[in-house]
């Protein structure tokens, strides 16, 4: 099971609770949810929905959480930078396990623009349904809904980082430095290697590998990524993947939509696709703000 599964699953106990009339009216708005997430509105601090009514009324559903400030800002941050794991997640534009925690999925209020009873109010049940289905397919927005952006967290982790090495540790005692514990603050230059296919040349290629440029061309292709991930540069890499991701989810859409989906500037979105389009991985439909997208 996948963090999103996990924190779509936890959030739906959060609002059934372990009232069973209540779990009975929640499984009722499974019905359909999927087909509504692309009219999910998520913000700091709330989620908003129309949900189609068969009445022709679509009343207006928003779910509010309280933003993260402060110490459990602080926790979460340092949840992030507790190891190498959950870093890399981070850039590659996953939301890391260490983050999963159940308690921010805890809303404060729900307010449905009906006349239906609180405690069973249709709209409400799918509202919860879609923002399940939301978290599950990128458990990001999860963190969007909190008040921050992944890029908000991967910034964090720098200055955080970068105030520690600054610092130093005098704290690490060195007379018997058979014994001595604590975190050495010691320079690492990593640099590029001259010759990527260098073993390959030396051993030949690997039993089954018939043409040696393919696994050339993928060597020097990861060799790239792992570079611009060490050099503080994969930030546009794991962005495009979080975009790639939710444009397969929408199938065909437009940047508004994935912007407003990602909680990013329509026009940084833009940028991406055009970018993304020019490098085959995106194709593209009409032209301007008309534009469609899907992944190729």
């Amino acid at each position: 099971m996948t963090v999103g599964q996990d924190l779509a699953r936890a959030y739906l106990d959060v609002v059934a609770g372990r009232d069973a009339s209540r779990q009975r009216w929640l499984d009722r708005g499974r019905r359909g949810a999927g087909h509504h997430v692309d009219a999910l509105r998520i913000e700091p601090g709330r989620a908003r929905l129309r949900v189609p009514s068969p009445r022709g009324r679509s009343p207006e559903v928003v779910v509010t959480v309280p933003m993260l400030a402060g110490e459990d800002w602080e926790h979460v941050i340092e949840v992030a930078g507790r190891n190498l794991r959950s870093t890399a997640d981070l850039l590659a534009g996953r939301l890391p396990e260490d983050l999963a925690r159940p308690e921010l999925l805890v809303p404060d209020s729900v307010e449905a623009s009906c006349s239906a009873d609180a405690r069973q109010c249709p709209h409400e049940a799918v509202a919860h349904h879609v923002v399940a289905v939301a978290i599950e397919r990128d458990p990001f927005r999860l963190l969007q809904w909190r008040g921050h952006r992944r890029q908000d967290l991967l910034g964090a982790l720098r200055r955080a980082r970068g105030a520690v090495s600054a610092g130093g540790d005098d704290s690490i005692d060195l007379s018997d430095p058979f014994t001595a514990r604590g975190d050495l603050d010691l320079p690492v230059h990593p640099h590029p290697p001259a010759d990527l296919t260098a073993l390959i040349d030396r051993l030949g290629p690997p039993p089954g590998i018939e043409e040696p440029d393919e696994l050339e061309d993928a060597i020097a292709a990861a060799a790239a990524m792992a570079w611009r991930l060490a050099a503080g540069e994969g930030g546009d890499v794991a962005d495009d993947e979080v975009l790639l991701a939710e444009l397969r989810a929408q199938r065909v859409t437009s940047a508004e939509r994935l912007a407003d989906a990602l909680g990013l500037d329509e026009q940084v979105v833009t940028d991406h696709l055009d970018r993304l389009y020019e490098g085959g991985a995106v194709m593209r439909m009409g032209a301007g703000s008309a534009a469609k997208y899907r992944a190729a």
